[in-house]
Parts: C-alpha cells; sequence; structure tokens
C-alpha cells in the first residue's frame, strides 16, 4: 500500500512540475555543439540550425538579439556571469551551457527557471587581466531586472 501511494504522490507532483526546459539534446548533438564552441565566442541551436557567433565580451548576444530570442534554443557560451545571464533572461533562453559561470549567473538562471549546465563554477567573473571584476559584472551589480540589465549593457557596448 505505502509503494502504491508513494507511486501515485510522484505521479501527481510529475503533473504539477514543468521542467525549465524539457527537451533533451541528444548527446551527438551536445558534443558538436561543444565543438563548434572551440572556435567561436557564442554557439546557439534553434530549430535545428546552429548559428555561431564570435566577438569580445557580450557583442555576440547582443548582436543575437537584435534579430530573434533566445526562445527554444540550446546556447553555448564561453563565460556567463551576471550580465550574460540577465542576457539570456531577457531574451527568454531555455537552457544555457558556459565553459565558466558564476554563482550570481546561476542564481538568477534558477530564479528565471532558465536549465544552466557548467564544469565551472566561479565567485564572481573577473575582468580580462584578473585585476579586479568584469566591468559588467559591476554594472549589472545592483540590478533586479532583466530589462533594466538589456538597456545598460546595450549602452556600455555601443557607448550610448
Amino acid at each position: 500500500m505505502k509503494k502504491f501511494l508513494l507511486t501515485c504522490f510522484i505521479l501527481c507532483v510529475s503533473m504539477f512540475t514543468v521542467p525549465a526546459y524539457s527537451k533533451e539534446l541528444p548527446q551527438e548533438t551536445k558534443s558538436l555543439l561543444l565543438e563548434k564552441l572551440q572556435a567561436s565566442t557564442l554557439v546557439v541551436y534553434k530549430n535545428g540550425e546552429i548559428k555561431t557567433f564570435n566577438g569580445r565580451g557580450l557583442e555576440p548576444v547582443l548582436i543575437y538579439l537584435k534579430g530573434d530570442t533566445f526562445k527554444d534554443s540550446y546556447v553555448f557560451d564561453k563565460i556567463v556571469g551576471r550580465a550574460a545571464a540577465y542576457l539570456y533572461v531577457y531574451g527568454d533562453a531555455d537552457f544555457v551551457y558556459a565553459e565558466t559561470m558564476s554563482k550570481p549567473a546561476i542564481k538568477i538562471l534558477k530564479k528565471n527557471h532558465i536549465k544552466y549546465e557548467s564544469p565551472n563554477i566561479v565567485k564572481e567573473i573577473q575582468n580580462r587581466t584578473k585585476t579586479d571584476l568584469c566591468p559588467f559584472e559591476k554594472l549589472t551589480k545592483n540590478v533586479k531586472d532583466a530589462d533594466e540589465a538589456y538597456k545598460l549593457i546595450y549602452g556600455k557596448v555601443y557607448h550610448l
């Protein structure tokens, strides 16, 4: 009887619990996307199509957002800190992979029900010389809203 009740409970919970991203990525596809990331700074897999981007910092993400959203996409990025996480929230991402991801980024992604994966979790993202925080981490430190973060980041990247 206990086993039956436990099974019923699990079934009921699973009916009302929707995973952040329910589509599983085949291992072969994931391997291909990871391979593409080695030669790119951003890889987006959407509707069976792979788009790769190269550029410094957050610019590849902003370029992608000019023409599309990350909805129903698998996003593979080199580094995801607080600022990038806000951009992925702004772009309605479902899944984000990063070679390196910060704890604040994870907090933002979790809060917004975005599935994530990273083999390297760090406290915060450092600047290029490793002497201080990344300027975009500083810029978005007190931001609580993805729209506000997008405007601040866009303005800083494009000097507006």
